[in-house]
């Protein structure tokens, strides 16, 4: 389950959220309009997020990051690779 904390920062106005419920956030950017899905991974021992993204909603998701530690990590990493395809897409 995500904390109070975890979910305000996954109701940032920078994502739309698609869905979520106890273990997943499915978000998409407003930037690039990429998906992505931050999973809560109860099994593993010391990490406890995968991140997996997708480019457009009929794709399927691939993992994008199986060891994240944190949501705030998570984030980071979604709007780091957002302003990596933006740079793509102006030069």
């Amino acid at each position: 389950m995500f904390s109070k904390p975890e979910q305000r920062l996954l109701n940032d106005p920078y994502f739309q959220i698609v869905r979520c419920n106890e273990t997943f956030y499915e978000l998409q950017s407003r930037n690039t309009l990429h998906y992505w899905m931050i999973r809560k991974n109860y099994n593993a021992e010391s990490f406890r997020i995968e991140l997996h993204h997708k480019h457009k909603v009929h794709d399927y998701y691939h993992t994008q990051y199986r060891n994240v530690s944190t949501v705030k990590k998570a984030i980071r990493i979604i709007k780091d690779h957002d302003q990596y395809v933006l740079n793509l897409l102006h030069q």
